[in-house]
């Protein structure tokens, strides 16, 4: 399991909708479809009712999703997933960079 899934099990373990969207969690933070897809189930509930659905309401839409027991705080766990976010984006624009280096020597 990756730090998004245990974010996203303690966000529905403890329901934390609010306070993960009071953070700033967001659906672009979770790489895996299921994982997306639960966050844009939970975000639009809670957008529509002020509250996190409980789990039986979560496993109504998804049947197969049971949150994994994570022991750390859901602070820990965004912190984690913001990290591995900017390493990303850094990756991402450096890989950018050079390929645009690259072919600009290319053409030299």
């Amino acid at each position: 399991m990756n730090n998004e899934s245990r974010l996203l099990s303690k966000i529905v373990s403890e329901n934390k909708v609010n306070y993960a969207l009071e953070r700033g969690v967001s659906v672009e933070w979770f790489n895996d479809a299921g994982d997306k897809n639960l966050f844009k189930f939970l975000h639009n509930h809670f957008t529509n009712y002020q509250e996190s659905p409980s789990l039986e309401l979560i496993n109504d839409n998804f049947p197969t999703y049971q949150p994994e027991k994570v022991i750390d705080s859901i602070d820990y766990y965004i912190d984690k997933v913001v990290e591995a976010r900017r390493k990303a984006l850094i990756i991402s624009s450096l890989t950018g960079a050079i390929q645009k280096l690259e072919i600009g020597r290319a053409h030299v």
